[in-house]
């Protein structure tokens, strides 16, 4: 996030991890402060919902997906 995350604000979501299979994490993002916290997910659940608030003009939101899709492998 510190790469491509000039103007981001706030950043909230569940996300999953390939080194902790079947673990589902709440993230949460606030100026430089970021946490994840393990929740119990529903088996209907998608594995991974984020979402991004950042500056108008300022907040490069597409390069930020294209790194998470990169990290995706």
């Amino acid at each position: 996030l510190d790469a491509h995350g000039r103007g981001l604000l706030r950043a909230k979501g569940f996300a999953i991890f390939s080194e902790r299979p079947g673990r589902r994490y709440l993230f949460q993002l606030v100026g430089q402060r970021a946490n994840f916290t393990p929740v119990t997910a529903a088996p209907d659940d998608p594995p991974c919902r984020l979402v991004f608030i950042g500056e108008r003009d300022c907040f490069a939101a597409q390069d930020l997906l294209d790194a998470l899709d990169r990290a995706r492998g």
